[in-house]
């Protein structure tokens, strides 16, 4: 499962959760495992955010570098 199909995934899961919620009881057990898979999920998405401002801020500093690199090749 690639990214794109694993996104339209999940989306469709929350989207019967939503829809049950509304319309069924939920079984404690289950509404268990939904709070698991929302920390996990909560976890993961969190774990990549740090990962995105790690690879943003490395980025910078590369562009910064060339740039400084630059400069000081014109002088």
């Amino acid at each position: 499962m690639n990214k794109q199909q694993l996104a339209e995934e999940l989306s469709d899961f929350t989207f019967e959760i939503a829809r049950l919620a509304d319309e069924c009881d939920i079984s404690k057990g289950d509404l268990a495992i939904l709070e698991l898979c929302h920390r996990e999920l909560d976890r993961i998405s969190e774990d990549l955010m740090e990962e995105e401002r790690e690879n943003n801020s490395l980025e910078q500093r590369h562009h910064d570098d060339l740039i400084a690199s630059r400069a000081s090749s014109a002088l």
